[in-house]
């Protein structure tokens, strides 16, 4: 038996279940080996997903933050801004409260 013949057989019979429920029941049968490297594949494919979707929602986790802190910094600026004009029109009322 080979490995693509057995995994096709594996396939055929319901895949990952079957090759838990054989590999369990047919401790030596020759397709056991197969079933648990069948197994081991699935769990790392698994995992990799996992792990590429995990990294997709951390790059997009990053790109909000950095926008969040760039909408911060643009409404700091514009406190800033005001603070500054407030200020101005504060001296500018001083000088003509003077004046007059």
């Amino acid at each position: 038996m080979d490995k693509q013949s057995a995994y096709q057989s594996i396939d055929d019979n319901g895949g990952e279940a079957y090759a838990r429920f054989f590999a369990a029941q047919n401790p030596d049968h020759p397709l056991t080996p197969y079933c648990h490297r069948y197994l081991f594949e699935k769990d790392q494919e698994a995992r990799a997903a996992r792990t590429h979707e995990e990294r997709g929602f951390a790059l997009k986790s990053l790109a909000q933050m950095e926008a969040s802190s760039h909408v911060a910094q643009i409404a700091a600026s514009a406190s800033r801004d005001a603070a500054n004009a407030a200020h101005t029109s504060a001296r500018a009322a001083r000088r003509s409260a003077f004046w007059t």
